[in-house]
């Protein structure tokens, strides 16, 4: 775990700030890190580390406790730094952590709860997770090439489809099965339990070799190849995308229109808005064509 954490310094440090905490990190880019992590209490919930829940842990040592996948890599404790004195300490508790993957791959609600998020795009490339992707009337960038267009159709035929349909689902009602009688060792049958999915998922198409190589370093040639299917399967998810942003966009446009007509309202303009509770908050507005005395005695 100590090289693995000489090769993390690589990514979540620099010059002027040692040991990067989530909150130093935040402050300095503005943009919001989120790391998974998991206990190793059999019944513990995933841990979403963000610069609001642990302001003060380091992100190198929640890189490595996210990267701690049992057999691989020992659990791992998370460090934290004392914001006065910068010396690194373990965590109240000293609690155990492995990868946050086991138990919450896409940790759609927790993100939702702390940023205040309505719309998760995830992308989904771990291997153990395509069998629990099946459309069975195409997807989009994917449409289905059999029946005329505008009718229901079915991939490879109705009966096809269907056996198919069927046999995902009945894996999937036993893993959950197998999952909540604890018939399951340790942290495998929250694996293949879990939602893998956001509101829109990006699955890059995974080939059988991509196996094989999971536990070696990707070569040049490999690394190519992976960015092209990525780029393919957002691609074929852009429209969805465009759909949602425009979306957020308008609403930041208004909101912040809303609040620039506020403020004008507020500092001399017309108090059209105005209410005995609002004025008894703004005792320093004033409008010399407005008597409040007069109107709510």
């Amino acid at each position: 775990s100590e090289r693995w954490m000489d090769i993390a310094r690589w990514f979540a440090n620099d010059a002027a700030i040692q040991n990067m905490t989530f909150l130093e990190a935040f402050e300095r880019s503005g943009r919001a890190l989120a790391i998974t992590v998991c206990a190793t209490g059999k019944k513990a919930p995933p841990v979403l580390l963000t610069h609001k829940t642990s302001p003060h842990v380091v992100i190198i040592s929640a890189i490595v406790a996210t990267s701690a996948v049992p057999r691989l890599l020992p659990p791992q404790i998370l460090l934290e730094k004392d914001p006065s004195t910068g010396e690194l300490r373990p965590q109240a508790g000293s609690e155990l952590y492995i990868d946050g993957s086991i138990a919450h791959d896409i940790p759609a609600a927790a993100l939702r709860e702390a940023f205040n998020a309505r719309f998760v795009v995830a992308s989904q490339v771990n291997p153990h997770m395509q069998p629990m992707f099946y459309h069975a009337h195409g997807d989009a960038g994917e449409p289905n090439r059999w029946g005329s267009v505008g009718e229901a159709s079915w991939r490879g035929g109705y009966a096809l489809a269907a056996l198919e349909l069927f046999l995902r689902k009945d894996m999937a009602a036993k893993l959950e099965f197998l999952r909540d009688v604890d018939a399951t060792p340790g942290w495998s049958g929250r694996v293949f339990t879990q939602s893998p999915k956001g509101c829109v998922t990006i699955t890059p198409r995974l080939r059988w070799s991509d196996g094989f190589r999971l536990f070696s370093n990707p070569t040049s040639a490999s690394l190519r190849s992976d960015c092209r299917e990525g780029r393919v399967a957002t691609y074929q998810k852009l429209a969805m995308l465009r759909t949602r942003v425009h979306v957020e966009r308008a609403l930041q446009d208004a909101c912040a229109q809303l609040h620039v007509d506020r403020s004008a309202d507020r500092t001399g303009g017309s108090l059209a808005w105005a209410t005995p509770q609002t004025l008894a908050d703004f005792p320093d507005v004033r409008d010399t064509a407005y008597d409040s005395g007069a109107d709510f005695a």
